[in-house]
């Protein structure tokens, strides 16, 4: 299971730390994998996401098992202090990295960093990830530009696909069709 490290608020963190040692078995034993955790104040409550990733794609039914048995699990601990909602999905393709391994199985592929500055106030770099290292991950701009942006710095990161390429549309022929036959009707009316 991989250990995430992003900033959030320490009593947080504790939270999520024991959200994932209860969440990782029960996402195992639906052959799946805890890809992250996020848990954020929403309208006075929490919102609790679990990220999770199968080899052959997450399903509804696997979402909906998951949900159920997590979701008895965490009523039964009450780690969550307060109303919550649970949400248990996919990643998507432009998925949250949270940890090292992550950054390592996206090598090559397009990353958006927000990182702290030294003002702390926060930056965005964009670019694809060229290495991962101890100290943190090297990002490239595609010329031979290279930045390393330390772990510590990293406020948030996700890939950065481009959005898929509409491919040709079968029903059109039909709907063109359909369109000539109600004006043909049309028209001898």
């Amino acid at each position: 299971m991989p250990a995430f490290f992003f900033r959030m608020n320490p009593s947080v963190e504790n939270i999520v730390g024991r959200i994932t040692e209860i969440a990782g078995p029960v996402i195992e034993e639906e052959t799946g994998e805890l890809w992250g955790i996020e848990l954020l104040s929403e309208a006075n409550k929490w919102v609790l996401r679990v990220l999770v990733e199968t080899e052959a794609g997450v399903t509804l039914d696997d979402c909906t098992k998951i949900h159920r048995q997590l979701g008895d699990l965490l009523d039964v601990h009450d780690i969550v202090p307060g109303p919550y909602t649970l949400e248990v999905s996919s990643p998507g393709i432009n998925r949250q990295l949270f940890c090292r391994e992550h950054y390592e199985r996206s090598l090559g592929q397009p990353v958006h960093l927000e990182i702290s500055t030294t003002t702390n106030e926060s930056s965005i770099v964009k670019g694809c990830i060229a290495n991962v290292e101890s100290v943190g991950v090297e990002i490239s701009d595609g010329d031979k530009e290279r930045l390393l942006v330390g772990w510590k710095d990293i406020v948030r990161a996700r890939l950065d696909m481009p959005p898929a390429k509409p491919g040709p549309n079968p029903n059109k022929k039909i709907r063109k069709k359909r369109r000539r036959v109600r004006k043909e009707s049309c028209s001898q009316t």
